[in-house]
Parts: structure tokens; sequence; C-alpha cells
């Protein structure tokens, strides 16, 4: 079962706490199943518009992988090489990040293969602060870049993981404790989105349902993935 996001309200919101304030570095982990990619739909985030500090999201136009940070004269921005993104298709995607303004400083994983990028560009000057801005899955705070297609098992640490730890929480959500601040299972839609991580960071559901079948009008429903959810 997995929760699904219908691109046009569903999401849920994180609260600000000290566990997820200016993760840097940090990595996020999770299987996605992208139905639909129009603009940026979003995994993760801090802030939204202006006031946005750090994405984790697609790219519609590059049909691709896509991580930002707000830094206060330019963003870091980084992007996997275009149609690296297959949609109505389950895959893994992890990404770390160090902390810096640097691309170099920023991997993303495929199935726990690196992949190739394009269009990166360095942060300038102060890195984000998100102190007292709360989070979201599934969209933007403001509603917008909306994620259309299944997540599951969305985790995140305060620290770089290897690329062998990044493949034993793919396949064992999380086994790998240290540092993790969040781990949302997403495997059906609640009013309160349980964190299983020791932090108990709950998201709260906006436009999210639960129907055990699809129906007319429904916003988000149970899915069943399918068979070759772990076969990569």
């Amino acid at each position: 079962m997995a929760v699904n996001f219908d691109g046009t309200n569903d999401y849920f919101t994180f609260p600000d706490s000290p566990s997820t304030v200016n993760i840097s570095p940090g990595t996020w982990s999770f299987w996605a199943n992208v139905a639909r990619a129009t603009t940026t739909p979003r995994v993760w985030g801090k802030g939204a518009g202006a006031g946005k500090t750090i994405g984790v999201q697609f790219s519609a136009a590059q049909t691709a992988f896509q991580f930002n940070a707000r830094f206060s004269l330019g963003d870091l921005n980084l992007r996997s090489s275009p149609n690296s993104l297959v949609l109505n298709k389950w895959n893994h995607w992890a990404v770390t990040w160090d902390g810096t303004n640097l691309t170099s400083g920023v991997k993303m994983y495929l199935n726990t293969v690196e992949t190739t990028y394009v269009d990166g560009t360095n942060g300038v000057e102060i890195a984000p602060n998100d102190s007292g801005i709360a989070g979201a899955v599934g969209a933007s705070n403001a509603a917008a870049n909306d994620f259309n297609g299944q997540i599951m098992h969305l985790q995140v640490w305060r620290r770089i993981l290897s690329v062998d730890e990044i493949r034993q929480s793919m396949y064992l959500p999380g086994s790998v404790s240290e540092d993790l601040v969040q781990h949302y299972p997403l495997d059906y839609a609640r009013p309160v989105m349980s964190d299983y991580s020791k932090y108990g960071n709950n998201g709260t559901s906006a436009g999210i349902t639960t129907v055990l079948n699809s129906n007319a009008g429904v916003t988000s429903q149970w899915v069943v993935p399918e068979a070759s959810f772990c076969a990569v």
C-alpha cells in the first residue's frame, strides 16, 4: 500500500523542530512512482516561494531529479541528466548534501547508482536558515509544486549516508537509525502522518484521504505497488 498524491491538493506539513532545522549536512531517501510531472513536483521541502530554503523535487521540463538550497545572493541548484526520471515506474531516489555552497557537495542516486548531472549552479554568500519555517511533503507550504504519484518510506538524516547505507535503507527502511530525524512510511493516508524516527515529527495532512478503491473525486487512495517494487 502507498499513499497517492493527486497532483492538485494532496500534501502534508511537518512542524519546525530542532531536529529538522538547517539540515546540513543531510541525506534524503525515498521510493517514488511519479505519474505525471508538472513544473517542479516537490517531494520534501522547507518553506515556499521567496521563503524556500531547501527543496528535494523533480523537474518536469527535463524529467530529472533536482536539489536546491537557498543562499542569500544565489541558490545552489543541481539536476540529474534529462530523462533520468521514468514516469509510472517505482524507483528509489536519494540525495546527499555536505552543507556547502558547491554543486560538488551534492550527490544524487537512482536505485543506489549515482546519476550524471547537468545545469548545476553554486550557491552564493550566506547559507539558508530555516529556523521557524515548517516543511511539507508532496507540495510546498503554499500548496504549490504538487506531486502527482506515490511516495513511500521517505527518510531524512542529519548526515551523509554512504552508498551501502543508502542501499540498506532502501530495502530495510528505518534500519539506519543514526541521525535519522524523519521516517514517514506513507503506507496509507491518515489525518496525522506518523514519523517513525525517535523525534516524532508527525505531519498534518491537507487534502489527503484514504479509501480502498479508486473513486471519482477522491483525492488520495490506497495503492498496491507493482510486483517489482523492490526489484532494481
